[in-house]
């Protein structure tokens, strides 16, 4: 694969992509659109609020790196699991600096936190453990093929959502998780208050997917929505008060990540069904 990276910076470019929400209408914002360090592709999972992003883009020899873009547009070096042979990625990366994913390993998938170049593995089931976001506290939350859990403090809790499959996705500094589950063939989103209160369903009316990726501590959610009219990016306030949002030209979209300054990362699909990583803002319509 030939080394390239292309790094469109779109600052102050708002489209006309008109959004409503329960109670007023709201435009978005491209700030950046990116692809991965020696990469015809990215996928954005996280956004700090430093404005750093995390996330995993292929890499050369056919395998997959984690990756963090700076602020500053600079790209740290990639990110390998510790034998550098299985895939990795990267779901979480809070204010410190500390990282969370996941990475193939001989037996299956290993979930784990990364700091200071040093991973810790974390095993919550010996086969599937997937570690998604984490807190500047270094709470985590992810799910393994039996469900969602969230460590808080050392004490890890695993949950159900409505009886159905859950999934954790993403972790504000209320520790307060929000996610998906299955029910009656529709995936729905949820939010989990760190008393274990759970909140749902998170749905987009007519749509048969909505998954929830991340929150941030003023209670905005952010993840994907889909349906017969396609795959969208989509913003929650409460289960009733939603905007959508689909990159100008690009395909299918997803929010996965929103920091507490209210940039929120995702990625699109183009017509080859290559990844591109963006961060957009938010602002009410009337430019206030």
């Amino acid at each position: 694969m030939k080394a390239r990276q292309l790094c469109f910076l779109l600052a102050a470019m708002i489209f006309p992509s008109l959004q409503v929400f329960a109670d007023s209408p709201v435009t978005f914002e491209v700030v950046a659109t990116f692809r991965g360090p020696g990469s015809s592709a990215a996928v954005a999972n996280v956004i700090n609020d430093l404005g750093d992003v995390g996330g995993w883009c292929p890499l050369q020899h056919s395998t997959v790196g984690g990756f963090i873009r700076l602020h500053n547009g600079h790209f740290t070096d990639p990110i390998t699991e510790p034998d550098g042979t299985g895939a990795t990625y990267i779901g979480g990366l809070n204010n410190t600096g500390t990282a969370s994913g996941y990475y193939e390993t001989d037996t299956g998938v290993a979930g784990f936190l990364y700091s200071g170049g040093a991973f810790t593995t974390i095993s919550v089931d010996p086969v599937y453990t997937y570690v998604a976001k984490v807190n500047d506290a270094g709470n985590y939350c992810g799910s393994t093929l039996s469900g969602a859990f969230v460590s808080i403090d050392g004490t890890l809790t695993t949950f159900s959502v409505n009886r159905g499959a859950a999934g954790a996705e993403g972790i504000n500094n209320l520790d307060q998780v929000v996610g998906g589950y299955y029910v009656d063939g529709i995936n729905y989103g949820y939010l989990r208050d760190a008393d274990g209160t759970l909140h749902f369903p998170y749905g987009v009316p007519g749509n048969w997917f909505t998954t929830l990726r991340d929150i941030n501590d003023a209670g905005l959610m952010v993840g994907t929505t889909a349906g017969d009219t396609g795959t969208q990016g989509v913003v929650f306030r409460s289960p009733g008060s939603y905007a959508l949002y689909t990159y100008p030209g690009g395909g299918a979209t997803s929010f996965t990540g929103i920091n507490n300054r209210g940039l929120m990362c995702g990625y699109y699909l183009d017509d080859k069904n290559d990844a591109h990583a963006f961060i957009v803002r938010m602002r009410p319509a009337t430019g206030e």
